[in-house]
């Protein structure tokens, strides 16, 4: 019964501590025919293992964490510069030929003193690309294939799925 409850609330639910109510009483019941003389029951089984899915459940965030912003700050000074790296290679890749009209000069200098430069530079320059782009789909709203400000900064250490994105345009 208490698996079939589970399947109702969810598995997931489980993960934040809404365990069925049938796991601590097949528990109790367990406790009461083998240990009869010991003071276990199924509320104490069922706060013990929401405690231990709990730590669980902060251990895996602390380190996906870690090994997504860095454990201390030099790392993720280095993170955030392979991301900003990483947007750079990127729109070099897939933005340079919405911008390079003969105004905008942003793509002229190559890829690698780009990635020279200082990380306040370089977001500098994305938010130049990104302004340039924003006057592309303005002068050419028919085109629908410039990037958004979203997609343009999607992940600088605000969300994972950049790297995806990232991995993507690296393997493909």
């Amino acid at each position: 019964m208490a698996f079939f409850e589970q399947e109702q609330l969810g598995w997931e639910q489980a993960l934040r501590g809404r365990l069925s109510k049938k796991w601590g009483e097949a528990q109790d019941q367990y406790y009461k025919d083998r240990y009869p003389d010991q003071l276990q029951t199924g509320d104490t089984w069922t706060t013990r293992v929401i405690t231990a899915l709990w730590d669980y459940s902060k251990d895996i965030w602390m380190e996906r964490n870690s090994a997504y912003h860095g454990v201390d700050d030099d790392e993720a000074r280095l993170k955030r510069s392979d991301d900003l790296n990483d947007l750079i290679v990127r729109s070099y890749q897939l933005d340079r030929h919405h911008v390079a009209l003969a105004h905008t000069q942003l793509f002229t200098p190559p890829m690698t003193s780009t990635l020279n430069q200082h990380d306040d530079a370089k977001r500098s320059w994305l938010r130049s690309v990104d302004a340039a782009l924003t006057g592309y789909r303005i002068r050419v709203p028919e085109d629908p294939t410039p990037r958004t400000t979203q997609q343009l900064w999607q992940g600088t250490t605000i969300t994972t799925q950049h790297r995806r994105l990232r991995d993507e345009t690296i393997e493909g």
